[in-house]
Order: C-alpha cells, then structure tokens, then sequence
C-alpha cells in the first residue's frame, strides 16, 4: 500500500532526519519571530522616548516635541495618501499572487475586495488612523505643557488681598 517500508532503518533514519530538520526550523523561525518583534518593540521605544523619556531635562521643548511629532505623521499620512489616491499596481506582484492556500480568492470573490479596493483600505487605514496616534501625542504634550504652566511651587504665597475699601 506505502511505497516505503516504514520499518526499514533507512526509512526510520530519514524520518529522523526530517523530524530534526523541521524541529530546528520551527526554533529557527521562532528565533526570527521574537527578534521580529523585539527590533519592533526597540525601534518603537526608540522613536517615542525623546517624548515620553522619564528625564524631563532631557525632552525636547514642546514646539520640538510638535515638531518631532507632525513630521512623522506627516510621512505617515503621505504614504497613505499616496496608496489611498494611485491606481493599483504599486506592488506588481499583489495583482496577481501565486496562493497555494486560495485566501486572495477568499478575499477578493467572496469578501468583494479587488486590488484597488484593497490598496485604497490599506492606505486610509495608514493614514486616518496612523495620523490619530500622532494627533493625539501632540496634544498630549499641549496638555502637559499647558499644566505645567499652572504649576505653582509649594513655597509660593500669595500676597494679602486688600480689601475694597482700601482703594477709594
């Protein structure tokens, strides 16, 4: 019925052969996966830690910190706009995918997503969304800055108010 037999050492050592090699790729892989994720997690605090680092010395002033943060919004809503407004066929090889597993069909017979709907949705969610983050760390770092401004020391005492009648 199976073309090999399985009880046979050379089919045994290929089996363990093979076993071994999926076993180190799936911990290669993993490897690669958390290094994915911690490059992302270290570009991510390396990008907001001029903003939000615990030194307060240390920050940039608050038309620096709205700088910083408009201009990398401002890329962010570039890209999108630009995938959002081009005709499809930015990325050749997304118009037509080789899909083994049949998921573009999925996506684009069923779910009614062709590749220009598609492009158009990825750009706006880089863009409205994107923007959103950036948007509201800008006024995240107005509010703190307007705070700071109200900010009385505590040794600080007000003069004696005088009275009305004083005056006249």
């Amino acid at each position: 019925m199976f073309p090999f037999n399985f009880r046979s050492p050379e089919t045994q050592a290929m089996a363990r052969l093979f076993s071994e090699v999926a076993v180190v790729s799936v911990v290669i892989f993993l490897s690669l996966h958390i290094f994915q994720h911690l490059s992302f997690l270290c570009t991510g605090v390396i990008f907001w830690w001029p903003i939000l680092g615990p030194i307060e010395e240390a920050r940039p002033s608050v038309v620096g910190s709205i700088f910083y943060l408009f201009t990398a919004c401002l890329s962010c809503s570039l890209l999108g706009a630009i995938l959002t407004f081009k005709p499809p066929g930015l990325y050749p090889a997304y118009l037509h995918p080789a899909d083994s597993l049949s998921i573009f069909t999925l996506v684009r017979n069923v779910w009614g997503l062709d590749p220009a709907k598609d492009q158009q949705l990825g750009g706006l969610v880089l863009w409205v969304p994107g923007c959103f983050v950036f948007l509201s760390a800008i006024l995240w770092v107005l509010a703190r800055w307007h705070r700071a401004s109200d900010y009385t020391p505590p040794d600080y005492k007000p003069k004696e108010e005088a009275a009305i009648g004083e005056y006249l």
